[in-house]
């Protein structure tokens, strides 16, 4: 499990770019054409986790096509965890 004091190494910012962009606008295009939702589960949703999250994809967030979620179901064994 990730550290609390950084919850997601994964979403870091690169020479102040945010490595997700490509992502978010490409999540944000779909959403306007489909009507589709990003909905992020885990089993705990704890601030520095959600922040980190809205803070990589501000596209997405903006438009309101950003959920969280409690995951309730069991653990997945072979699951990688961030």
């Amino acid at each position: 499990m990730a550290d609390s004091a950084n919850p997601l190494p994964i979403f870091r910012k690169l020479d102040w770019d945010n490595t997700w962009d490509p992502a978010d606008q490409a999540l944000l295009r779909l959403s306007q054409r489909t009507g589709m939702k990003m909905v992020v589960k885990r089993r705990v949703l704890n601030e520095p986790f959600r922040d980190v999250t809205k803070n990589a994809f501000p596209l997405t967030v903006s438009a309101g096509v950003l959920e969280f979620e409690i995951n309730d179901s069991p653990l997945c064994r072979r699951c990688p965890v961030f």
